[in-house]
């Protein structure tokens, strides 16, 4: 039986007034109420409220002590126009309402336990919803703020999208911390699992650790995706790789893990498949634009020498070239490693002279406007955020009788996740590259004849200058996991966990940054049409500021704020976290096609979404996961309250296909089987 609140008796603009006659209803900020009139439904929603006592102070006066509960009390509600369900050529159609419901009709607050209001909420939510076979339901309508235990969503009026078309136009979560942003996000990747027709590739960027909890035992977040996956027939062949970067080079021997559709493995990545662009967005953040300017003028020069190595006829010379720059002819992660080296065991030996008597390295650096001090800034940022440090290695020289000891530093990365070159760790080698790197640099015109104490090692151990393998120059490829292969599990459709929990803030940027951009390359090169065949990419991240603020959106380096405006013609979407909305630059944030708005006390993000029309006054007072969801995709532009349900309050769902006799009908479509599974 309809729940019959009160009645309209006051219309101001927007605001309805509602007085309240029903002794049993308290009133919540956000709850929605109804007014039937005719073939219209008119959807309230509430903003505000008020009430009082209208008598004198005085005439309250009294011996009894209970006189108060005797006096008559004025309740109103102050309404917003928020939705209208009307008949249009006997179809219900979803509207903005343009006039208000007339004075003196009665009032129904919109409960899920009254049947009428039950059939008005699964009205709404067939009209809102995508109409199309491959949607998933990845959040309730609600029709109010929950207090005390009590429902005010039910399962009966989800909201359905096609996933792969929203995430690849973006999606923001917003709210702040503990308002159910990443319980909320795992709830979406159960329905994902339970209900996707379609494969989409995923990387989670996940800095603290929380989606591989309890992985390998109980009913945890991992368990339940694996076992919606083995039983969507369209997903079966998923899989979910948990990558947890560490610095030991036999953790991914000895530490990882495989059961059904996950498997985690513990391992370093290699230095070849990071890139000097993701560093130079790194050190910009760090240092400004003049000195990430002068790195990127050592690395030129660094990088044209090995351009002309690769390009002569000396064998050693070509694979030391192959080495520092990559096959896309970009400077990688061993040319930033050798920088610190060059100023080490070259530029200190060169700075002594003056004037015309500069040569080598370091008068190439002067002339570019690179003094020590520049050198050692970038050295020192180097080394800082990559986790390397320096270490001098003695050779000793059995040739004469003093037995004289000579020094070369190379790099320690035994406590980095950054795993370099051998060349670079191995003092022979190592010299074996300083001097091919010397050679070429004295073609160029710039000799260096200075007194190097390494030069020493080569002759020492009887290497030519055209030697290849021992005892010259060690060619062997970096430990750890190559960037490449993530791509490829992502790019395949499957989901990419990426766990830098135990990274520095800058080192996971730096993962994150370099994965970001080489998937949005990969698509760039393959074109819009072939890109539209590929499964879409939804890259998540939290702490998005991190990467879309103001600032950082002007660095040309930065793949996510070219993804957030270009991913969507390439079928690469962001999911994009975030506690301050107002914090990220306002054209970017316009291209999020859906936001998802949970608990926030910020004023200044308040202020920001109430210009799309999200309640202001509700937004401090919701509950975990409960929030607005807004998207122009919908027949109604407004932002509809909604319930995200978190993984774990799928259990049931798990159970029963779990439970489930036998294997789905193959000729029956999977949202048939799955409706009478799941609802």
């Amino acid at each position: 039986m309809p729940i019959k609140i009160g009645f309209i008796y006051e219309l101001e603009g927007n605001t309805i007034r509602v007085a309240l006659t029903s002794q049993d209803y308290n009133p919540g900020l956000g709850d929605l109420l109804y007014v039937k009139e005719g073939d219209r439904t008119i959807i309230l929603q509430t903003v505000s409220y008020e009430g009082r006592i209208p008598i004198t102070p005085a005439s309250i006066r009294a011996p009894s002590q209970n006189v108060l509960t005797d006096i008559s009390k004025e309740m109103g509600v102050l309404a917003s126009l928020f939705l209208e369900i009307s008949s249009i050529n006997n179809k219900p159609t979803l509207l903005k309402p343009r006039r208000p419901p007339r004075l003196m009709q009665p009032v129904f607050l919109l409960d899920p336990s009254d049947t009428e209001a039950l059939e008005i909420l699964k009205t709404l939510s067939e009209l809102t919803s995508e109409k199309k076979d491959d949607t998933s339901t990845i959040a309730y309508l609600r029709a109010g703020t929950t207090w005390y235990g009590g429902s005010k969503y039910v399962r009966e009026a989800g909201f359905k999208v096609s996933l792969k078309n929203m995430l690849r136009k973006h999606v923001i979560i917003i709210g702040q911390t503990g308002s159910g942003k990443t319980s909320g996000l795992k709830g979406l990747l159960i329905r994902y699992a339970l209900e996707s027709q379609e494969k989409v590739g995923w990387l989670i960027i996940d800095r603290h650790g929380e989606y591989t909890e309890g992985y390998s035992g109980g009913k945890g977040f991992i368990w339940y995706m694996n076992t919606a996956l083995r039983n969507n027939k369209w997903l079966s062949n998923v899989e979910i790789k948990a990558i947890r970067l560490t610095t030991s080079i036999d953790a991914n021997k000895d530490k990882s893990y495989h059961h059904e559709t996950f498997s985690l493995v513990e391992s370093p990545l290699n230095a070849s498949s990071i890139e000097l662009k993701e560093f130079m967005a790194l050190l910009e953040r760090r240092m400004g634009i003049e000195m990430t300017g002068m790195l990127e003028e050592f690395a030129d020069i660094i990088s044209n020498i090995f351009y002309e190595l690769g390009k002569s006829g000396d064998e050693i010379a070509r694979k030391i070239s192959s080495v520092f720059i990559s096959t896309d002819n970009e400077p990688n992660g061993n040319l930033i490693a050798l920088i610190p080296l060059l100023y080490a065991n070259m530029v200190v030996y060169e700075r002594g002279a003056q004037g015309k008597d500069r040569k080598g390295l370091f008068k190439m650096l002067i002339d570019r406007g690179i003094y020590t001090h520049h050198i050692r800034i970038i050295r020192r940022n180097i080394l800082n955020i990559m986790g390397w440090k320096i270490r001098r290695e003695k050779i000793t020289d059995t040739s004469t009788m003093s037995k004289k000891s000579i020094y070369i530093d190379v790099i320690d990365d035994s406590n980095s996740i950054v795993k370099v070159n051998q060349l670079l760790k191995d003092p022979v080698s190592l010299a074996v590259v300083l001097v091919k790197f010397l050679g070429k640099l004295s073609e160029l015109g710039e000799p260096g004849d200075f007194n190097y104490p390494w030069k020493s090692i080569v002759s020492i151990h009887g290497v030519k200058s055209d030697s290849v393998g021992e005892p010259g120059a060690v060619f062997t490829s970096e430990p750890g996991m190559n960037i490449d292969e993530i791509i490829n599990t992502i790019e395949n459709g499957n989901i990419v966990i990426l766990d830098v929990s135990q990274l520095s803030n800058e080192q996971a940027d730096l993962i994150a940054l370099t994965i970001s951009r080489k998937i949005f390359e990969n698509r760039l090169m393959a074109g819009v049409e072939e890109s539209a065949r590929k499964p879409v990419v939804a890259i998540v991240s939290e702490e998005a500021p991190l990467y879309l603020s103001p600032d950082k959106v002007e660095n040309p380096f930065n793949p996510f704020a070219r993804i957030a405006r270009e991913g969507r013609k390439f079928n690469v979407g962001l999911i994009a976290i975030t506690q301050l909305a107002s914090m990220i630059e306002k054209q970017i944030l316009g291209n999020f096609n859906t936001l998802i708005v949970l608990r926030t006390k910020s004023r200044s993000d308040i202020e920001l979404l109430k210009d799309i029309g999200v309640p202001s006054e509700t937004l401090p007072f919701l509950n975990d996961r409960e929030g607005y969801l807004y998207t122009p995709d919908l027949p109604i532009k407004e932002p509809l309250p909604v319930y995200i349900p978190a993984w774990f309050e799928h259990e049931d769902d798990i159970r029963r296909i779990e439970e489930k006799p036998g294997e789905p009908d193959k000729g029956k479509s999977s949202k048939e089987d799955l409706k009478s599974i799941l609802l």
